[in-house]
């Protein structure tokens, strides 16, 4: 629940800080980021890159780039879109990560993987509400 109301603040925050570089958000979010992450590596005796495996480094570092772009274009998406939209749209986050997981880490895809994603993409089609799927409706009376 903590973490929840922290990431809704820090949304808030980005919402908020708008004519802020998204750039200059996103590395002052990371700086507070690594502080924990190697606050709590050193308490746990554990190396920052990972075991000395060049496999797992590899997919470390692939992690650590798609999760940069992924913040990039989440603050970006927060602070040029409504934030509701900017939300619905972060649920599209799943279906493209198990994609991502087949093609670069070789994942199987079954069938309730599949039909989940569908589902996935077809409800934040439905919330999002876009012009091209849902044409204008309204009645105009003069």
């Amino acid at each position: 629940m903590l973490g929840s109301f922290s990431f809704s603040c820090m949304f808030l925050l980005v919402k908020i800080m708008s004519e802020i570089n998204t750039f200059t958000l996103v590395f002052y979010r990371s700086l507070v980021q690594i502080a924990i992450c190697l606050i709590d590596l050193h308490k746990k005796k554990e190396n920052p890159l990972g075991p000395d495996s060049g496999s797992v480094r590899f997919y470390l570092v692939m992690r650590a780039g798609f999760g940069a772009a992924a913040v990039i274009a989440w603050f970006y998406g927060i602070q040029n879109l409504p934030l509701p939209d900017a939300v619905t749209l972060q649920f599209t986050t799943p279906p493209f990560a198990a994609a991502f997981a087949v093609c670069l880490a070789g994942e199987q895809w079954k069938l309730l993987d599949r039909i989940g994603a569908v589902v996935c993409l077809l409800g934040v089609a439905l919330i999002a509400h876009p012009t091209w799927l849902f044409p204008s409706t309204e009645i105009v009376l003069a």
